[in-house]
């Protein structure tokens, strides 16, 4: 709810209240509302912070998951060799941003 003060300062400057009361008053109204628009952008700062950590935790999940998922574990020189190399791969392409779809 927006309050404009500046007009409750006129009314009471030609009405009949004490306009110290009324404009000590409205000061605590204008620092009120400094204060909540001042914690609304550090919520909005932490909301955004928050947003992007759980999308990097994502991202390095879906790592892991193309890791665990891709060695189909024969029990043959090659197929520890390329698990290993895939799982090298992927996790430099996690760490440098890149998508692992499909790798």
């Amino acid at each position: 709810m927006s309050v404009d003060t500046q007009k409750l300062r006129e009314y009471a400057a030609i009405d009949s209240f004490n306009s110290d009361d009324v404009n000590s008053l409205l000061d605590n109204i204008d620092a009120q509302s400094a204060e909540i628009a001042q914690a609304r952008q550090t919520a909005d700062y932490w909301k955004a912070e928050h947003n992007a950590a759980n999308a990097e935790i994502a991202r390095l999940r879906e790592a892991l998951s193309v890791i665990a998922d891709y060695w189909n574990r024969d029990q043959n020189d090659h197929a520890m060799h390329d698990a290993c190399w895939h799982a090298i791969n992927t996790a430099n392409a996690a760490l440098s941003g890149e998508s692992h779809a499909g790798s």
